[in-house]
């Protein structure tokens, strides 16, 4: 259960979430709950609430974007056979739009004002943050060929996948659109996997694509959103892209994603002798991705993880198409949120 309050709006959150697990061996599990909570648009992968807030506070920058959600849902999953699992959840949803209420600051930076609440959008965003209800269905799969395990105390455990993992997913709502009642029908499938060269080399690789092949009326929060950092400073480690602007170019029609990362213990840097002793490890990736609002963008980026036993530093550059579009620097610290 979890319990809060804000001020501005002098409205509670609450609610309650739980997981049972019935079957140890075939991961058998049930999961529901329901509350009333506000929550990101972005409600996946969103930029951090206390880093927004440090934000807010020291540099007068509401990154953020919100909506108030009551919520109930309930679901099942388990491994059907070895490698192969699958979820079915369904939900109920109350969205309500919401209004900046606070405008406080500790510094007041010139010719600075917080923004309002709607996100920034590439597109009509229109009535997409406006309130309304969903009534859904999720469904999701994924198969890792060959998958090893082992067992204790009668659970079943998944060791590192030395093949890859295949995604499907699907999901729904069944509302009227014409009563402010969210009508789509989204696919996705994916494919990813981790592969040890040795030697303190790691690649990993992910391809997605995805398709609302009905978009009557989705909520912006129903859009498939990614993940982002375009901050100097962040908490967002292992996002998909660095440069990208929060929300702008979620999409409610269709999008390809790709990302390929090479982490190494000795990659370029750490290849000077007084620092091949170092601790820090070292980042090469590069992530796609095109949507009809955003025609073949691409990341490079190479960074440093785990300098000083606390940091990551990335250098990046992103291009649309051959064009360059711009260069950046990020630091992040990996915390919890």
């Amino acid at each position: 259960p979890f319990a809060g309050y804000a001020f501005g709006r002098q409205r509670a959150d609450f609610g309650i979430e739980s997981v049972f697990r019935t079957n140890g061996l075939t991961g058998s599990t049930l999961f529901g709950g329901l509350g009333s909570k506000t929550k990101d648009f972005n409600t996946t992968s969103g930029h951090s609430a206390f880093m927004n807030s440090i934000y807010t506070l020291f540099t007068e920058q509401n990154y953020n974007k919100y909506f108030r959600n009551d919520y109930a849902y309930f679901g099942y999953r388990r491994e059907l056979i070895n490698g192969l699992q699958a979820s079915v959840s369904g939900s109920y949803n109350n969205y309500f739009e919401l209004q900046n209420h606070n405008t406080y600051s500790f510094v007041d930076v010139k010719n600075r004002e917080f923004t309002s609440n709607i996100p920034e959008y590439a597109g009509h965003i229109g009535s997409a943050i406006k309130g309304g209800s969903a009534a859904g269905l999720t469904f999701e799969a994924s198969y890792t060929p060959f998958h090893r395990y082992y067992i204790r105390n009668n659970i079943k455990r998944h060791v590192q996948a030395t093949y890859p993992t295949f995604l499907l997913k699907y999901a729904g709502t069944f509302g009227d659109a014409n009563k402010l009642q969210s009508r789509f029908d989204y696919l996705e499938a994916g494919i990813k996997q981790t592969i040890d060269l040795g030697l303190g080399n790691k690649l990993s690789y992910v391809l997605q694509a995805g398709s609302f092949t009905n978009n009557e009326r989705v909520h912006f929060s129903e859009y498939r959103h990614f993940s982002t950092a375009p901050l100097l400073v962040s908490m967002s480690n292992e996002c998909d892209f660095y440069l990208l602007p929060f929300y702008k170019y979620a999409t409610d029609k269709s999008f390809v994603l790709a990302l390929v990362k090479l982490k190494s213990d000795r990659l370029l840097i750490k290849r000077i002798p007084f620092l091949a002793g170092q601790s820090f490890g070292e980042e090469l990736k590069a992530a796609y991705l095109n949507t009809p609002d955003l025609n073949h963008y691409t990341e490079v980026s190479y960074g440093l993880n785990g300098l000083f036993l606390m940091f990551d530093v990335k250098g990046v550059v992103s291009f649309t198409g051959s064009k360059f579009q711009q260069a950046g620097f990020r630091l992040s610290l990996p915390l919890s949120d």
